[in-house]
């Protein structure tokens, strides 16, 4: 038996040594997750009540509040409801419409330090106040659709679409997601958008923009993709953190637009400048209109136009 014992030990570091010798290109082992229950601890279960008269459709924005329980807005109807500790049902408001403190589809939901609640609407463009008890307090106007509100001491951190980019030009811009709200106002915008929806026109189906606060510090990033970027008080980034596992793959991306807007911009910058119509189709048969711009001070021009398409720009 002694003597079958080399043969073991050489037999096994013979395995060990082609199992490290794994090329650099060879694929990373799988990722085995563990399951919820592996890695969370439950420790407690809340049913929250319910008016038969107003029943409750779906559950979408959470909110705990500083001083205990927690308010819950419907992710299907335009409703806020505000919870005790053990679930009880406190208050509810809301209704379906365009008027002063009526809602579309809450969004989002904060709390000042006062208590009140803000509801985030992203059809409207504005913020609804609320008391502690959800009664109407003040309603504010904001230059876009709010779609996640986060409390940053007094103020609010906004992500929120602004009117600024709306027209034909916003397919090509990338406007800055996060806004600071100090008063109702913007005191400053940062975090531009990751891509133009020229450029990914169909992101914004899957693809959210994050946002947590922590002391002085705003951490935002656009889920699917890496780093996340600090922000500080002032608007300010100041450094990334985070990078993906060894076993994080990008999502494949079809490069339909994006490398032909550098003609189109070197066109626009010609001076004069052309008169541009800009198209976008997978075909020439069903062109969709873009842009179009005019020399100052001339009232007709002729167009050039550009189709995009995953081919290669062709100017006529």
């Amino acid at each position: 038996m002694a003597a079958r014992r080399p043969t073991a030990t050489l037999g096994l570091t013979i395995l060990a040594l082609l199992v490290s010798c794994r090329g650099p290109d060879a694929p990373p082992a799988p990722v085995r997750p563990e399951s919820l229950e592996q890695v969370f601890v439950v420790e407690s279960v809340i049913e929250v009540g319910e008016d038969p008269a107003d029943s409750i459709a779906d559950v979408g924005a959470f909110l705990e509040r500083r001083a205990g329980g927690f308010v819950i807005a419907d992710r299907l109807l335009p409703r806020v409801r505000s919870y005790g500790e053990d679930g009880r049902l406190e208050a509810a408001f809301g209704r379906f419409g365009d008027g002063p403190f009526e809602f579309r589809q809450v969004s989002s939901l904060a709390e000042t330090p006062s208590g009140k609640v803000v509801v985030a609407d992203s059809r409207r463009s504005a913020l609804f106040y609320l008391t502690p008890g959800l009664r109407p307090d003040t309603m504010v106007s904001v230059p876009g659709t709010p779609r996640r509100i986060v409390s940053f001491g007094p103020d609010l951190i906004v992500r929120m679409d602004q009117f600024a980019t709306r027209g034909p030009s916003r397919l090509v811009v990338k406007p800055p997601l996060f806004h600071r709200l100090i008063d109702g106002r913007v005191a400053w915008s940062a975090y531009p958008a990751r891509f133009s929806l020229a450029e990914r026109p169909y992101w914004g189906s899957f693809a959210t923009n994050l946002v947590a606060v922590a002391g002085d510090s705003i951490f935002v990033m656009t889920s699917l993709t890496y780093p996340i970027t600090v922000i500080e008080a002032a608007g300010d980034s100041v450094g990334t953190m985070g990078k993906p596992s060894e076993s994080f793959r990008p999502i494949s991306v079809r490069p339909m637009m994006a490398r032909n807007l550098s003609s189109i911009s070197a066109a626009c910058r010609e001076d004069p400048p052309l008169a541009t119509v800009l198209l976008y189709s997978t075909s020439e048969e069903n062109p969709m209109l873009l842009k179009t711009a005019c020399p100052t001070g001339r009232s007709s021009c002729s167009s050039t136009f550009a189709w995009i398409s995953a081919s290669n720009a062709r100017w006529r």
